[in-house]
């Protein structure tokens, strides 16, 4: 039964298409948040409400998108995104990332399934010590 679930897990995952970009901010450069909620992912703060209670500086934006069966978008998108935000957040020297949007919607229907679409997009941020 455990194999199965795998197999089928693979499957689903074979069939998404997945893309983050990194764009260089270019603009006002010091900011200080109110407060916010926020997750630690691979090092990084992820904060879905907010941002940090503390000086910070706006390094750029960051931009996730995946099309992929329904049921995938269902169950890993935002998951997919904050990995990838993480991983180009380090990759750039930030320590967070705070997330502007996330969408997700259904962009087919058909005999074999659903097809749906996710986007995700955030700001990578640097703290001010």
């Amino acid at each position: 039964m455990k194999k199965l679930f795998v197999l089928i897990c693979i499957l689903l995952i074979v069939g998404c298409i997945s893309n983050t970009s990194f764009q260089k901010w270019d603009g006002p450069n010091e900011f200080t948040g109110a407060g916010g909620s926020y997750f630690t992912k691979d090092g990084i703060d992820i904060y879905t409400l907010g941002e940090p209670n503390r000086n910070f500086s706006i390094i750029g934006t960051i931009n996730h998108s995946m099309l992929a069966p329904g049921e995938v978008i269902a169950l890993f998108s935002d998951s997919s995104a904050y990995s990838n935000f993480a991983k180009e957040a380090k990759k750039q020297g930030g320590d967070a990332v705070i997330i502007l949007n996330s969408k997700s919607k259904i962009v087919s229907f058909s005999g074999q399934g659903t097809t749906a679409s996710s986007k995700n997009q955030g700001l990578v941020i640097k703290y001010i010590r």
